[in-house]
């Protein structure tokens, strides 16, 4: 039991008596107080305990859980969505994703810095000058990289899309690198404790874009792992052929996986830019989305212990 005593109550005597001990009439012990310029003496430690070891690294510390048992501290990731995404949307279609790793990791979500009009593509069966744009209240949608000719501002009145969507858009969306740069920049200097990144489609694209930059300007990635799901190498910047040195996880569409998004070469491509001896690649079945069932998310948990 700790007691807190007083310098008055301290100097006026050296026997304190427990409450509980006087009530039930058991014998008072004398409990003498160390003087504070005292030396605290020396305790052996009981045989039947270990010594508690302290990393000082932060995403290795444990912190004790509600029932007395240690828990390893989640890692912390940072999540750039898709073009025309926001935060709150990769959200809910990552929810499966964070539900599997909710136990090692903590995603977290933020807006691109481009925000884009408001466009659709009218029905092929629909024969109007002026058809009727998508029922509903819409919600903004961002980018970090766009096309040259696109407008982006904050118009809240659909338009009709010049052009019918092209999968290989992607290819063309060279513009916005600086701002989306600097943007990052800024909530990494907000907040210093993110352990990885994870990037989906152009958020990979970017989150590559980001770690190169980094080791350009700063010797290394300030990640400690990045998370690259249906990626490209984006066409954008001034870098050298020099592999980008972080432990990285490639997750996309094989050859069979029928991404018609982003094609499987362009994965493989964006892998081949970080160290290859550090890289791990995934292929699935599935299309263009992040995999949540086994085997996929199984490697996936693999590959982030390595980090815990």
């Amino acid at each position: 039991m700790l007691v807190l005593v007083c310098s008055t109550c301290q100097d006026s005597t050296k026997e304190y008596v427990c409450e509980l001990c006087l009530k039930n009439g058991k014998q008072c012990c004398e409990i003498s107080v160390k003087q504070d310029c005292q030396a605290e003496p020396e305790l052996s430690e009981p045989s039947d305990i270990g010594k508690l070891s302290i990393s000082n690294k932060i995403s290795t510390s444990k912190a004790p859980g509600s029932n007395g048992s240690e828990q390893l501290k989640k890692l912390r990731i940072l999540c750039l969505h898709g073009f025309r995404q926001n935060s709150s949307n990769f959200k809910g279609r990552t929810s499966s994703l964070a539900k599997k790793l909710k136990h090692i990791a903590e995603l977290v979500f933020i807006d691109a810095p481009h925000e884009l009009s408001f466009v659709y593509q009218p029905h092929p069966d629909v024969c109007s000058d002026k058809p009727s744009p998508p029922s509903g209240t819409a919600k903004t949608k961002f980018a970090w990289l766009v096309s040259p000719n696109m407008s982006c501002h904050t118009m809240q009145d659909w338009k009709v899309a010049d052009a019918p969507f092209d999968p290989l858009q992607y290819q063309e969306q060279t513009d916005g690198f600086k701002e989306s740069y600097a943007y990052l920049e800024s909530i990494i200097a907000q907040d210093s404790n993110f352990d990885g990144v994870l990037g989906f489609s152009q958020g990979a694209a970017m989150a590559a874009l980001l770690c190169r930059q980094q080791q350009k300007t700063c010797g290394s990635p300030k990640f400690r792992f990045g998370i690259f799901c249906s990626g490209y190498p984006a066409p954008v910047g001034d870098f050298d052929r020099e592999p980008i040195r972080l432990p990285s996880l490639h997750c996309f569409g094989g050859g069979e996986g029928h991404d018609r998004q982003i094609a499987s070469r362009a994965s493989t491509e964006l892998a081949g830019m970080f160290e290859e001896g550090r890289c791990t690649i995934i292929e699935h079945d599935m299309g263009h989305i992040i995999p949540t069932r086994p085997p996929y998310i199984d490697r996936m948990k693999e590959f982030l212990c390595n980090f815990i």
